[in-house]
């Protein structure tokens, strides 16, 4: 069996690595079962970070994921080959920082109000795509948006948690952004920022 931890822009040192779908697999062969507890996972990241330290493009696979053989794997990269090297591309020389937004209850449930339902179809689908980024963190952009390369959002329905931003800074912009993430104040949400994390938010998914 082959285990899988990331997905990189060149061959690593030290590492058992395999040229597919023209990007570079970076794999372990495992003779056993993935064990799923909380000791994996840290070891999963970990490895993942001595990789990421190493190359100047990193795509995070999701722990556990595993092929049997070299040609599962090509066979599991190749179809997604642009996608991967776009990717690639898009998160060279970055880290993920990570906003999450948090509100008391009756805020955290409104947060996440659907459109209205007399409106117009154009007027239905604006409202619907500026919900879906957030407009709730808009005060954080304000802050931190002359770092911010790229942006992933997520809601949660876990009050008093609203949601998550998953931003792309510089790995040379990280101590800047977070500086000015530590400033940020507004009266109805707490924000906590943490990070810098490899990208794990905007690697495609392989399996």
């Amino acid at each position: 069996m082959i285990y899988l931890y990331a997905i990189v822009d060149a061959p690593v040192a030290d590492w058992t690595w395999v040229h597919a779908g023209g990007v570079y697999a970076v794999v372990a062969a495992r003779e056993k079962e993935i064990t799923i507890d909380e000791t994996a996972v840290r070891e999963h990241d970990a490895a993942v970070r001595e990789i990421e330290a190493r190359v100047g493009a990193i795509l995070p696979v999701r722990f556990g994921t595993a092929v049997r053989d070299d040609a599962e794997l090509e066979s599991l990269i190749a179809p997604r080959a642009k996608l991967l090297a776009d990717a690639l591309a898009l998160v060279a020389g970055r880290a993920q920082m990570t906003v999450r937004l948090f509100s008391d209850e009756r805020a955290a449930a409104g947060a996440g109000a659907q459109p209205s339902a007399g409106a117009s179809g154009t007027q239905y689908l604006e409202e619907r795509a500026r919900a879906a980024k957030m407009p709730e963190l808009d005060f954080a952009r304000a802050a931190l948006g002359k770092w911010i390369q790229a942006e992933r959002v997520e809601r949660h329905a876990t009050p008093p948690l609203v949601g998550s931003a998953y931003h792309l800074v510089a790995r040379a912009d990280v101590e800047a952004y977070a500086a000015a993430a530590r400033q940020i104040a507004a009266a109805k949400f707490r924000v906590a920022v943490s990070g810098p994390f490899p990208p794990y938010a905007f690697a495609p998914v392989l399996a």
